[in-house]
């Protein structure tokens, strides 16, 4: 025979108890608020990356267009002065002295296809660079682009891209 208590008496649970209920609805707003956080973080890198892209783009086509300027130039025909601002060089394809400049005022690259007609030309605007001549070598010409972007955390970085011409004997 089984005894009753008067007091608690026994009864099959249907449902939740307050407990049960409350531990739930804290599990579910964790795993909710750890969901909305990493689409709230992978927004912002996805719009850091956008916003850096043009800043990449640009830095990667003034070089290849400066790449393609100067590889038909001669061993000899290329200077570079002005603190690495400024890359001089004969250009047979042209028939006529060429320059690169950046312009550090305005921060643009400049380039005059012939030198003594002085038609000057602004390929790159809000960019910065430098030519250099790689170490112990007058045929291998090193440019180096960048141009500034916003990160994702707000601050200014600058996007670069570099590479190394080497000029014709």
């Amino acid at each position: 025979m089984t005894r009753q208590n008067a007091l608690f008496p026994t009864r099959r649970r249907r449902g939740l108890t307050l407990v049960e209920l409350i531990i739930a609805v804290s599990l579910f707003a964790l795993v909710g608020l750890f969901v909305s956080f990493v689409a709230l973080t992978t927004a912002r890198h996805a719009r850091a990356s956008l916003e850096t892209l043009p800043a990449d783009g640009t830095a990667f086509r003034t070089v290849e267009r400066v790449r393609s300027e100067m590889l038909p130039a001669r061993v000899g025909t290329v200077s570079i002065t002005n603190n690495g601002r400024t890359a001089t060089f004969f250009n047979p394809a042209r028939g006529a002295t060429s320059r690169f400049e950046f312009d550090a005022a305005n921060n643009q690259l400049v380039f005059t296809p012939n030198v003594a007609a002085a038609n000057v030309n602004v390929w790159a605007r809000n960019v910065q660079g430098s030519f250099a001549f790689e170490a112990g070598s007058n045929r291998r010409v090193r440019i180096v682009v960048s141009r500034p972007a916003r990160a994702f955390n707000r601050q200014m970085i600058n996007i670069g891209y570099s590479d190394v011409i080497t000029v014709r004997n």
